[in-house]
């Protein structure tokens, strides 16, 4: 037996109606209070630009979640780690990372409070991150200063070893000018110790 298009078009119709009698809302479904026990939702995706309905397994959101978790955590590990190393902040940072540890755990079930929780991680990474820089620029100032000091002493030095040896030239050209004194005293107290054998006078007879 073939069904003219009217008779299809009229059970269609009566279908539809039986569908839409016998349906439920989304918001006529009851609320569950957890996810155990729970395998997939109802979802609407495009295949082609076709829209079809398809099961989301709820094991899906909660790899999402999880692996939100882990994110956070690892980001909340790294800036505690961070923030240990900082000096001025340490305590801060550590407050901050346990706080991103702690709302990543709650964020198990639910992934936009994971997110948060990964953006407050992130906030604190990047504020240790801060400090670290800031502590870098500090010790790297101070390593200028104590280079420019490492300078001077080694210039101090330089001059004291350059007065050294003035010195010590001078001391050595002093021994020397005071050999040539000892040596003309002697030579002229040899000569005063000389007695004469007699005196010629000249003189006018008037």
């Amino acid at each position: 037996m073939v069904l003219t298009e009217a008779q299809l078009q009229e059970i269609a119709k009566r279908v539809r109606a039986i569908i839409r009698a016998e349906s439920k809302g989304v918001g006529d479904l009851p609320v569950a209070t957890s996810l155990d026990g729970l395998l997939s939702l109802p979802a609407l995706r495009f295949n082609g630009g076709v829209p079809e309905v398809v099961e989301a397994p709820i094991s899906k959101l909660q790899d999402v979640a999880l692996d939100a978790v882990s994110g956070a955590t690892k980001a909340a590990n790294e800036a505690a780690a961070k923030a240990n190393t900082s000096a001025g902040n340490a305590d801060k940072a550590t407050t901050a990372a346990n706080n991103a540890a702690k709302s990543a755990s709650d964020a198990a079930g639910a992934a936009g409070t994971a997110t948060e929780a990964a953006k407050k991680a992130t906030d604190a990474a990047n504020g240790a991150a801060s400090n670290a820089t800031n502590a870098a620029t500090k010790a790297s100032s101070a390593a200028d200063t104590a280079n420019k000091e490492a300078s001077s002493v080694n210039a101090a030095k330089s001059e004291a070893l350059a007065a050294a040896a003035r010195a010590s030239s001078t001391a050595t050209t002093a021994e020397a000018e005071i050999e040539k004194m000892k040596q003309l005293q002697e030579s002229i107290s040899g000569a005063a110790s000389l007695a004469p054998t007699r005196m010629e006078l000249t003189y006018t007879r008037r």
